[in-house]
């Protein structure tokens, strides 16, 4: 069984707060944000695949365990709906 992360105790944590990524020459770019500092790490495509998998699975766990969806704050590629309603002349509704 995994140890598991104690704050204060082994290798600094640190709190992401954004997060980008892309693939640059073969490999899966991720660069972590948090405050003003940015962490980068470079990961073979396969190492991604099954990353991303084990996130996955411990969200799923979490989530069946909990009884509540963890909301997905979506990707910034994504198109967002927007709140305001326009009618045909492009005017917001009251």
């Amino acid at each position: 069984m995994d140890e598991p992360i104690r704050p204060g105790k082994g290798p600094m944590k640190v709190l992401v707060e954004s997060f980008h990524c892309r693939i640059l020459n073969g490999l899966h770019v991720i660069s972590f944000g948090s405050g003003e500092e940015e962490f980068r790490f470079a990961l073979p495509l396969s190492a991604s695949k099954t990353f991303a998998r084990a996130l996955t699975k411990q969200i799923q766990e979490i989530e069946q365990k909990t009884g509540q969806e963890i909301r997905d704050l979506g990707l910034s590629d994504e198109p967002v709906i927007s709140p305001l309603k326009m009618n045909s002349e492009g005017e917001g509704s009251k």
